[in-house]
């Protein structure tokens, strides 16, 4: 996974 990928990822999370 890229860095730019996981920081995505980690944002919906986040929203969550």
């Amino acid at each position: 996974m890229n860095d730019m990928n996981n920081e995505q990822v980690l944002q919906v999370t986040k929203g969550d």
